[in-house]
């Protein structure tokens, strides 16, 4: 047998188990992101929020004015930060439809959007270099079809499709 051996940095991911229904949520705003054609990529627009819905499966709300995160520290994982100041300006929510549960997007000031940990401790961010990936709680159980890890840069790229910051 041989053996195979990178010659590029490498780092192991890490797996965040999330809810079964958030992980469907962040699979089906991955997945179905893609193309300007479908009717969800149609932004609503409120006084203070614009709120862009899949049927029945999730909804993300991204707020008009939110301020960056400027207070947060590096910590040794590439991508992984911890937010230090008392307030988080959250600048998007993405709910599934059927439980009241979210993730939390920010804005952190010099490196971009970033996703709150859906986990304890809330105040941890993860940007698209972060080596972390969401499975679902049900994936330890037994073998399950079309289950794969959900990496954080997918979540932040399918993001990404929708609105930017200036």
């Amino acid at each position: 047998m041989s053996k195979v051996i990178v010659k590029t940095p490498k780092e192991v991911v890490r797996k965040i188990t999330i809810f079964n229904i958030l992980y469907r949520t962040l699979r089906s705003f991955v997945e179905s992101s893609l193309d300007i054609k479908y009717p969800w990529r149609m932004g609503y627009e409120f006084d203070d929020h614009f709120v862009f819905s899949k049927d029945y499966k999730w909804e993300l709300i991204v707020y008009k004015d939110v301020e960056a995160v400027h207070d947060y520290v590096s910590l040794p994982t590439p991508g992984i930060y911890k937010i230090t100041q008392s307030q988080i300006p959250i600048l998007a929510k993405l709910y599934p439809m059927t439980a009241k549960l979210h993730v939390d997007f920010v804005f952190l000031n010099g490196l971009g959007f970033a996703l709150l940990s859906p986990r304890y401790p809330y105040n941890i961010a993860f940007t698209e270099f972060a080596p972390i990936a969401f499975v679902p709680d049900f994936a330890h159980e037994r073998e399950r079809p079309f289950v794969r890890p959900i990496t954080v840069r997918e979540v932040l790229n399918a993001l990404s499709k929708y609105i930017k910051i200036e």
